[in-house]
């Protein structure tokens, strides 16, 4: 889910507690959105710790051994998990980007999905770079 969908609904969420009127049956129901909200924020950190264990894991294989199945898992995690430029760097993401780009073991299709995620975490790379062929030159 995007980050603008997640406040979207967080902000639906508190317009809807101050709608609902107090009486009896209201005040049962804001006191179920405020314990219920709890257990979100908690699941939200949940995922993000896992979800940032298992991208950092996945970058450090990646940096080991470039491949084309490390290169969809981390363009998948890099897709389902936020606030990754700030906890793993945008120079360490440059990196990983760079190092995949100028493998030859990957093909362009992989490149273009790690660059689309680089590129909605807003973090600068340049477009993956295609292979030449020999004896043509570009004019």
């Amino acid at each position: 889910m995007s980050r603008n969908k997640a406040v979207l609904l967080i902000l639906l969420w508190i317009g809807a507690f101050f709608v609902i009127p107090s009486t009896p049956n209201g005040l049962v129901a804001k006191e179920l959105m405020v314990r219920i909200s709890a257990y979100l924020l908690m699941g939200i950190l949940v995922y993000l710790v896992i979800t940032l264990t298992k991208l950092r894991r996945c970058l450090k294989r990646l940096m080991n051994n470039v491949e084309e199945s490390e290169v969809h898992r981390a363009a998948w995690l890099l897709r389902i998990t936020f606030d990754v430029k700030r906890a793993l760097g945008a120079g360490t993401l440059r990196m990983v980007y760079d190092r995949v780009n100028k493998s030859k073991h990957v093909s362009l299709e992989a490149k273009n999905k790690l660059y689309e995620a680089m590129r909605r975490k807003r973090v600068d790379v340049p477009p993956p770079l295609a292979k030449k062929e020999k004896g043509k030159t570009s004019e």
